[in-house]
C-alpha cells in the first residue's frame, strides 16, 4: 500500500516538472559520464572517477523512473525510448570506465 501511494506521488511530480527533470538530468548525466572517461586519461583524476561515476548512474536512474511513469500512464513516444537508451549507454560506459580503471590500476599500469 504504501509503496503504490509512493509511486502515485512519484508520477504526479514527475509528470508536473517533467522538462526541468530531463533539462537537468540528461546534461548532467553527459558532464559526469565525461569526466569518468577523463579519469581514464589522467591518473591524479582516478581517484574522482567512482564519485562520478556514482552520481551519473544515480542521474540514469532517476531518469529511467521517469520514464517508466510515462509508461505507466500510457505516454510511449520515440523519446521515451531514447532516454531509456541514453541512461542505459551512460550507466554501461561509466561501469566500463570504471572497471577499465580498477584492472590498470591493478596491472600497475
Amino acid at each position: 500500500m504504501v509503496i503504490n501511494q509512493l509511486l502515485l506521488a512519484w508520477d504526479s511530480w514527475s509528470r508536473e516538472y517533467c522538462i526541468a527533470i530531463c533539462g537537468t538530468f540528461v546534461p548532467l548525466m553527459f558532464l559526469l559520464t565525461g569526466a569518468t572517461i577523463l579519469g581514464l586519461w589522467f591518473p591524479s583524476q582516478r581517484r574522482w572517477m567512482t564519485l562520478t561515476a556514482s552520481l551519473a548512474g544515480g542521474c540514469g536512474l532517476l531518469l529511467c523512473l521517469h520514464v517508466l511513469s510515462w509508461f505507466r500512464i500510457g505516454v510511449v513516444h520515440p523519446v521515451t525510448f531514447i532516454l531509456v537508451g541514453l541512461s542505459l549507454l551512460c550507466g554501461t560506459v561509466n561501469a566500463g570506465a570504471v572497471w577499465r580503471g580498477r584492472t590498470r590500476l591493478a596491472l600497475g599500469r
